[in-house]
């Protein structure tokens, strides 16, 4: 049985990967930067003082 869930109006493709059975969707632009952009991307967001990337950080320090 397939389970439909509501789709983002984002625009963006969804990228998939495959571990095994699961089949993983993200529905990101991050998914879709080079390495070199995500790298940018987070410095940028770092700098802005993203409270989503602080709350990560203090998580991985914790």
């Amino acid at each position: 049985m397939a389970i439909s869930l509501p789709q983002r109006k984002s625009g963006i493709e969804p990228r998939e990967f495959q571990f095994g059975n699961t089949t993983v969707r993200i529905h990101s632009k991050l998914a879709w930067m080079t390495e070199e952009e995500q790298r940018a991307w987070y410095k940028e967001q770092w700098q802005k003082g993203n409270p989503i990337l602080q709350r990560i950080a203090e998580a991985m320090f914790e």
